[in-house]
């Protein structure tokens, strides 16, 4: 994941940006950036797993407090 936050201004997108060469609005279009409540990221992702089949995740260091608030919401059935 390149960032996790309730909103794209709360995400810094520097290193993703830097190492695309790119703007640093354009790592908040990819799908690896995600956007809003723990509810709505963990919805995001159960939906990528169902889509996808994608089970596995990195969480960059900077994202990871963030992040913990997701986990629960995955684990329920």
């Amino acid at each position: 994941m390149a960032g996790v936050g309730a909103e794209v201004a709360d995400i810094d997108l520097s290193m993703p940006s830097t190492a695309m060469g790119v703007p640093p609005e354009t790592p908040a279009e990819l799908s690896s950036v995600l956007v809003g409540s723990p509810r709505q990221i963990a919805d995001t992702l159960l939906r990528y797993r169902e889509e996808y089949g994608i089970s596995y995740i990195s969480v960059m260091e900077d994202h990871m407090r963030t992040f913990t608030e997701v986990i629960p919401l995955l684990r329920q059935p």
